[in-house]
């Protein structure tokens, strides 16, 4: 199977691929439409040779944010689902064709915070100090770290604030930046501007958050 370039799996009752799969690494096109999957693994970003990958008719809620490790893939379709934002790295994707009709997708609505300061948690508290210690490349911390597999493997999923750069665990917030994609592909019917997820580390940041950086609004 590892020289299989093509492999179609549609009109299943698959709730999950499995962590195998993405391991073809000549696979260049796969096709998963009209199946049960509800989330991605991760591993989906090993499939560098992919070129298209199609996903419609599932209950997908969004991707993962290896999806945009795939530098090769240029269709992608996930018509029909329930996402309501792509990852924050998609304009790295160089894709041509973009399929994303019927997915209940965010609309620029702006949200304010009325709160200053937000009250974290006693993990994310430790979480920010030791990740703060690790990237101005504290000698102590490194070296505890790496005889701490358990606590690599937590802090290995840290994020990014999109503003300020900072290092932190929880995303706490969700918010949405609009990425205009007619110009740069084939996209669904109507659709211009898309819905980029941002990370940000705090209400300070949101607060004092760039024009084009929306809240996303709890209903």
């Amino acid at each position: 199977l590892q020289s299989l370039e093509t492999l179609s799996i549609n009109n299943n009752h698959m709730k999950a691929i499995p962590k195998e799969l993405c391991f073809l690494q000549n696979l260049q096109e796969l096709h998963l439409a009209n199946n049960q999957l509800d989330s991605l693994p991760d591993e989906l970003s090993y499939l560098t040779n992919l070129k298209e990958l199609r996903l419609s008719r599932n209950q997908l809620t969004g991707l993962p944010e290896g999806i945009c490790k795939l530098i090769k893939l240029k269709i992608l379709d996930v018509a029909g689902n329930f996402i309501r934002s792509f990852p924050s790295a998609m304009h790295r994707v160089p894709l041509t064709e973009l399929y994303c009709e019927e997915n209940p997708l965010l609309e620029k609505q702006p949200v304010f915070a009325r709160q200053q300061e937000e009250i974290l948690t006693l993990k994310e508290i430790t979480a920010r100090l030791i990740l703060n210690h690790l990237r101005s490349r504290n000698s102590f911390f490194i070296e505890q770290i790496q005889q701490h597999p358990e606590a690599r493997s937590v802090l290995s999923s840290r994020n990014i604030c999109a503003l300020c750069g900072t290092w932190f665990l929880d995303m706490w917030l969700e918010c949405v930046t609009f990425v205009d994609v007619k110009k740069k592909m084939k996209t669904s019917s109507n659709l211009q501007l898309l819905p980029v997820r941002v990370l940000l580390c705090s209400y300070r940041c949101f607060n004092q958050k760039q024009a084009g950086i929306f809240g996303v609004a709890v209903q």
